[in-house]
């Protein structure tokens, strides 16, 4: 076969390709110097951009390493915020004692400052020179304050120290404190008198009274009451009582004795105290006449 040899195109050139043709031969020293130029100036940016980079990372050296450190943190603190979700300690003041004769009775203000936690079971005693007496119990509704009582308490004389401590409190958070407490703890106190009775020998005792009204929509088996005589801002005399079997809007005259003049007496107060957190303290319906609270 004959062997086949590469050879110029045969065709004729067109005016356009000639002139194309003849104008790249004449300025292709020209182009490649320019593109040759273009292209050392692209060398020039690029240069001056990766340089400008590398500077600035190596400024902000610190920065940087700083904010990678910071990814890694949140920045949220959880450790405030569960402080803030916890409740206060409960407080306590006023300790003092009433001292008469051989015995004594013990007093304390407590008070829950949160609005919505309750201290649903709280343990505390007073002590007596620095010796704590038996452990009592109670509750305090959010916002709630009362006066904590140990009524005839032994080997207390004037100046002998006295005072209280919570060893123990559970808390639970509440909700809709106020209609809770519209519906599970409230309670009336009308017509408080405080009056002297004569006694046999020519003595006199004083006598509170006072009608109590369970305006809630829930019986109880026993309302605890606290009787907190006033002179002034100052407490005199305190006595406890209770109420059985109290079914809800009923009413109930209430009267305490202290077998001696108690004296400047200017007001009465009653706290009453039922743990409504407990749902052993409600009547399930209204019992008869000498019928026990369940066991």
């Amino acid at each position: 076969m004959p062997e086949t040899l590469n050879s110029l195109p045969t065709s004729p050139l067109t005016k356009r390709q000639l002139e194309l043709s003849l104008w790249y031969a004449k300025h292709k020293l020209r182009l490649r110097r320019e593109v040759s130029f273009a292209l050392g100036i692209l060398d020039v940016l690029l240069l001056g951009f990766a340089l400008f980079g590398t500077v600035g990372l190596l400024r902000d050296y610190g920065g940087h390493r700083a904010m990678l450190a910071a990814l890694g943190t949140s920045a949220i603190d959880y450790a405030a915020q569960r402080e803030l979700s916890r409740p206060k300690p409960l407080a306590l003041s006023n300790v003092q004692a009433l001292v008469g004769g051989d015995r004594a009775d013990l007093i304390a203000e407590i008070a829950n400052p949160n609005p919505n936690f309750a201290a649903v079971a709280i343990t505390y005693h007073f002590s007596v020179d620095g010796k704590p007496l038996d452990d009592q119990r109670t509750y305090l509704l959010p916002g709630e304050q009362r006066l904590l009582l140990a009524l005839g308490s032994t080997g207390v004389g004037l100046g002998t120290p006295v005072g209280v401590a919570v060893t123990d409190a559970r808390w639970m958070r509440q909700a809709e404190v106020e209609t809770f407490r519209q519906q599970r703890y409230s309670f009336r106190v009308l017509d408080p008198k405080v009056e002297l009775e004569p006694l046999p020998g020519g003595a006199d005792a004083t006598v509170a009274s006072f009608r109590f009204r369970n305006a809630s929509a829930r019986g109880y088996w026993q309302v605890n009451l606290g009787v907190i005589l006033y002179s002034g801002d100052a407490v005199v005399g305190v006595a406890a009582t209770r109420v059985d079997q109290l079914p809800p809007l009923d009413e109930r005259l209430v009267r305490v004795r202290w077998l001696q003049a108690v004296p400047g007496v200017t007001r009465v107060e009653v706290q009453p105290e039922v743990n409504v957190y407990d749902q052993s303290v409600y009547l399930p319906f209204t019992p008869k006449a000498g019928e026990d609270r369940p066991r």
